[in-house]
């Protein structure tokens, strides 16, 4: 940057500007996740917990802002905590319904299942400490943990795929998520 054509005051404002964007701007994986479209849970840094009263998978999750754009890979991660119970996923629709994941799990004190629209899958147990990954990989969607693989199957990679969750029971809390994509700005009506 030649100082000659900028006033002096400028120069240290400039400079603590593009320190600052620097330092704050995250340039890859992995992202955070954005969660939009919150209903019946609240938010603490990026745990989700339910607090609705009411035992149900259809009235407390939310939708990321990340999209996973069309014929991209790309894939999501969690670890669970003791007593865990909820379900995270891909997801084409906004529905919130453990029922209308696209690829997903549910995660309880009794194990772990996929969910593929209302076609729930039991795969294995799970202990704290484990790290479960939901992956895209060109016409596949593979569920990992601790990096073996548990199940894979063929899926349209055309999909653009927003991450949801959603949470049956008062109380209970989604764990950190993290994900190989970032958010996408959204407009909303």
């Amino acid at each position: 940057m030649n100082s000659d054509f900028l006033p002096k005051y400028l120069i240290p404002l400039t400079l603590v500007f593009i320190v600052s964007f620097l330092a704050e701007g995250q340039s890859g994986p992995p992202y955070q996740v954005n969660w939009i479209n919150r209903i019946g849970v609240n938010q603490t840094g990026d745990i989700l917990t339910k607090n609705i009263a009411a035992n149900s998978w259809t009235n407390s999750g939310a939708i990321s802002s990340n999209i996973l754009p069309a014929n991209t890979d790309g894939w999501i991660e969690f670890s669970p905590v003791s007593g865990s119970y909820f379900a995270v996923g891909f997801a084409i629709v906004n529905t919130i319904n453990v029922t209308q994941f696209t690829n997903g799990l549910v995660v309880s004190s009794s194990g772990c299942g996929a969910q593929e629209g209302i076609t729930g899958t039991n795969l294995i147990g799970w202990q704290v400490g484990d790290i479960f990954r939901i992956s895209r990989e060109r016409n596949s969607v593979t569920y990992y943990r601790n990096g073996a693989e548990l199940r894979s199957i063929t899926v349209d990679p055309t999909l653009e795929l927003k991450i949801k969750t959603t949470l049956p029971e008062y109380g209970k809390s989604t764990p950190a998520i993290i994900a190989s994509f970032d958010m996408q700005l959204v407009l909303q009506p």
